[in-house]
Parts: C-alpha cells; sequence; structure tokens
C-alpha cells in the first residue's frame, strides 16, 4: 500500500514548529528590511504581500511533504530567481531545508544538497549586490559570502552528525529486536521441549497404566485393592502431570522480560515450588513411576557423585525421563529396562537400556521429537549423546560434563 506524501504524527509536528520559526525569521527580516511598501519585481515594482506570499508557499512544502527534497528544491528556486527580486531571501527557510537534506539517510542526497549550497551563495550574493547601492559593495559583499557560506556549512555539518546518529541508533534498535526475537523463539523452543518431556512421559505412563487397569477389569485378574492401587498410580502421574503444567505456566505468566530471556535464572529466584528445574535427586522418583506402570525397572549408580551444575543436573534427568518414556512407548509388555548413571572424572555418563518385548500399545503416543530434543539440550550443555538398537533390545547413553572443558566422545551402542 502507497503511503501519503504528507507528514504525520510527532515528525509532522516536529517539523511544523521549525519551519514556523523559520517562516517567522523570514517574514521579519523582510519586513524590517523593506517595510510595507513596494518592492522591486524583475525590473518593476511589486506589493510587498507578493513576496511574503512565495515565502510562505516555499515553507508550506517545506511543512508538509515527506521527502525534504521538494522543500529545498523550492527555496533553491526562490534563491536562484533572487538576482531579479533582490528582496526575496528565504535565508532561515533555506537553512532548515539544507539541514533536513543533510540529515537524510542517503549520502548522495546530502552531498547534492551541498552543491546546491554553493549555487544558494552566488545568488545570494547577486542579490545582496543589487540591494547595495554603495558606489563600493566589496566589502559588505564579501561578509554575506562568509555569512552565507558560515551558516550553510554548520547546519549542513550538524545535519549530517544527527543522520549519522539517528543512522547508528536505528542500527542498534533493529540488532536488539532481532537478538530479542532469536531469544524468544530459543525460549519457545525450550518450553516445546519441557512439554515434551514432562507431559508426553506422564501421558505415556497414563495410557500404559490406564490398560493394565482394564486389562485386569475386563479378566477379572485384580483384586479390589490391586485395582485400588493401580487408579492410585494413574492418579498420581497425572498430579504430576498438572504440577508441570502449572510451573511451566506459571513461567510463561512472568511479568519480567528478564525472566522470559533468563528461565533457568528465574526459576532459581521463585524458588522450588514454582521452579521447572528438576535434578538428580528425583531420578529415584521417576524410576519409581515406571516401575508403577508395569515395568521393570533396575536403576545402578558407580563412582563418586560431585556437585553439578543445576541446568546439568535438569539435562541429566530428562535424558533419564525420555529413555524411559520411550521404553513404556516402545518396548511393549515384558521388556526390562536398566538405569545407569556412572561418575567418572569430569563427567557423568547415563545410561537407559532395554530389552525388547512384545508390541506396546501406546506405540502411536509419540511426538517424534525427543531425541532431537535430547540433542538440543546437550548442544547446549557441551554433552555428547549415542543411541541405536543393540543385540538385544535399545540403548540410549549421554554424557555431560561435570566441570569446566570438553567431554570425550562415547562409543557406540554396539561396542557394549
Amino acid at each position: 500500500m502507497l503511503k501519503s506524501p504528507l507528514l504525520t504524527g510527532r515528525s509532522l509536528l516536529r517539523r511544523s514548529l521549525a519551519v514556523a520559526i523559520c517562516l517567522g525569521v523570514d517574514l521579519a527580516l523582510f519586513l524590517s528590511s523593506f517595510g510595507f511598501g513596494g518592492v522591486d519585481w524583475i525590473g518593476g515594482t511589486a506589493p510587498t504581500w507578493t513576496v511574503a506570499a512565495l515565502l510562505m508557499l516555499g515553507h508550506a512544502v517545506l511543512g508538509t511533504v515527506r521527502s525534504p527534497w521538494a522543500g529545498y528544491t523550492v527555496f533553491l528556486a526562490l534563491i536562484v530567481v533572487r538576482p531579479l527580486i533582490p528582496s526575496l531571501d528565504p535565508f532561515a527557510g533555506y537553512a532548515l531545508a539544507l539541514f533536513l537534506m543533510a540529515r537524510a539517510p542517503v549520502p548522495r542526497h546530502a552531498w547534492l544538497a551541498l552543491a546546491g549550497a554553493a549555487v544558494a551563495v552566488v545568488f545570494n550574493t547577486i542579490g545582496v549586490y543589487r540591494i547595495d547601492s554603495a558606489p563600493g559593495p566589496s566589502g559588505s559583499i564579501a561578509v554575506s559570502v562568509f555569512i552565507f557560506l558560515l551558516v550553510y556549512v554548520t547546519v549542513w555539518t550538524v545535519g549530517r552528525m544527527l543522520g549519522r546518529s539517528d543512522r547508528r541508533l536505528i542500527r542498534h534498535q533493529a540488532t536488539a529486536l532481532e537478538a530479542r526475537e532469536a531469544a524468544l523463539a530459543e525460549e519457545r523452543l525450550r518450553i516445546s521441549r519441557e512439554l515434551h518431556d514432562s507431559v508426553a512421559h506422564s501421558l505415556t505412563a497414563i495410557v500404559l497404566q490406564s490398560a493394565g487397569a482394564r486389562t485386569a477389569l475386563r479378566r477379572r485378574a485384580a483384586s479390589e485393592e490391586e485395582m485400588a492401587q493401580l487408579l492410585s498410580g494413574i492418579e498420581s502421574t497425572a498430579s504430576q502431570s498438572m504440577r508441570e503444567l502449572h510451573r511451566m505456566l506459571g513461567m510463561l505468566r512472568t511479568p519480567d522480560p528478564e525472566d522470559i530471556l533468563n528461565p533457568a535464572d528465574a526459576c532459581l529466584r521463585r524458588g522450588p515450588d514454582q521452579a521447572p528445574l528438576h535434578g538428580l535427586d528425583e531420578i529415584g522418583e521417576l524410576v519409581e513411576t515406571v516401575r508403577e506402570s508395569g515395568v521393570d525397572v533396575v536403576s545402578t549408580v558407580s563412582g563418586v557423585p560431585v556437585p553439578v551444575d543445576p541446568s546439568v543436573g535438569h539435562t541429566a534427568y530428562r535424558v533419564v525421563q525420555e529413555g524411559l518414556s520411550n521404553v513404556m512407548k516402545h518396548a511393549g509388555p515384558g521388556t526390562r529396562a536398566q538405569v545407569t548413571l556412572e561418575w567418572r572424572p569430569a563427567r557423568l555418563v547415563l545410561s537407559v537400556r532395554n530389552t525388547q518385548g512384545t508390541s506396546s500399545p501406546a506405540a502411536s503416543v509419540s511426538g517424534g521429537f525427543g531425541l532431537a530434543g535430547l540433542r538440543e539440550r546437550l548442544d547446549v550443555a557441551g554433552g555428547t549423546l549415542q543411541a541405536g538398537p543393540t543385540s538385544d533390545g535399545y540403548l540410549l547413553q549421554v554424557g555431560v560434563p561435570t566441570t569446566v572443558g570438553t567431554d570425550t566422545p562415547l562409543p557406540t551402542p554396539e561396542e557394549h
């Protein structure tokens, strides 16, 4: 859609105010010099209002047209005809037009305006010469040339400096906006990973537990106490999922922009009730939840544990969660899973290995982004990931650094 050629809003107000001041200055200079009598007009005389009308016309174009080229061209034309109309002196208006051209974003336009200023000096000097009736006008002409050059060069220089400052500010604002958009996009990706990891795992467990309860009811193979235990497990898993969602929504509703761009720090500031960061100490509870869904899980820890950064602990929790979630979804009934945490020098190695069971009725409950999300997490944490089938099942193995330094590659699953 084409934009209106007229200025609008605050730009119009600022330029209108500047134009009004310049018009007042030009009219005051004209009237103080020539009064209200007739003025020379191309070899004859004309009423005073004709010059005043030309001045007002030039200022009106400069104040209303968006492009400064129109106003500058009109004022330069008025100066060019000054030798024919000596009393026509748009001094302040032309200075403002030159300033606006110098401040323009295109350098070529500013330099063309400066070249036009040289033309304006020449024709203004001729006009002054015609007005000056003294026998030796060289002194007044020299002073006029000096004043015109000083004013025009000063105005043009100030305009160029402000134009550069404006363009620098625009570039900085664009860079800041791009950085903010990138940060928000990264945060949306992080939130999507969190939702996949937490909700998909919980829903998978609920589906499996519900399928087990339905099978037990149909076959009448479970007592009332066992059914109550199965339903209690479903309720516990659903409650955990709801807490995860509330934590995530609490983070999304934050009024502080810094919390959006630094969610991990914000979570730590809010405390454990709202922080969506899980840790290594919750892996045991995670394993127990999977056991309640009917999967045989064994958990072992070797080595000497060391304190780790909360982000590393959260990554480790999500790795185990994703591995066990995949076991529940894809391995099927009769599978066995083993979760291993091995503390090595400068890194922690986590493994989730399972044997293959029969087909799983929950295999369709998958978004397909689990391993991709883990790779993104590990890229940020500086870890490594190996995942693939083994001779009797599947292995997910991850190494995350526990101290500052680079992590070493893990062997492929076939080497185990």
